[in-house]
């Protein structure tokens, strides 16, 4: 064995400082072929029921963390729309009692009940991509 141990550099190199910021170079990737996805669990969500009317309520407001809501009229059809005047007006989708309805949109969501006197239980089942 051999005492002679060759170094390189010295102790300030070996305690340099990184920079506090540095750049990011990005890399170009060309995919060929299928990729595997994977879809994850939602990180939250909600569930409500609540007694609509024949006047226009908003049900959901704006939410870019919405994945996905599930909304199902349990007594009368319903009115769903994106604002209170088609809702009102009688032009928003017109959708049947006691079948659920999957929006994967985050816009506003309205409602109202068909009938002009009727009330109806609607419920909401929300999921959240990020919480």
């Amino acid at each position: 064995m051999s005492d002679n141990i060759e170094t390189v550099g010295n102790v300030e190199d070996l305690h340099q400082q990184e920079p506090e910021s540095f750049e990011i170079k990005s890399v170009p990737v060309t995919v060929e072929g299928p990729i595997k996805t994977q879809h994850l669990p939602s990180r939250a969500g909600v569930m409500r029921s609540f007694t609509a009317t024949a006047t226009a309520q908003l049900m959901l407001g704006e939410d870019p963390r919405r994945r996905k809501v599930i909304i199902m009229s349990v007594d009368q059809p319903v009115y769903i729309g994106l604002n209170s005047n088609e809702v009102s007006n009688g032009a928003a989708a017109l959708w049947p009692d006691n079948v659920p309805l999957e929006i994967t949109h985050y816009n506003q969501v309205w409602v109202a009940v068909a009938q002009t006197s009727g009330t109806s239980i609607i419920s909401v089942v929300t999921e959240l991509w990020a919480d």
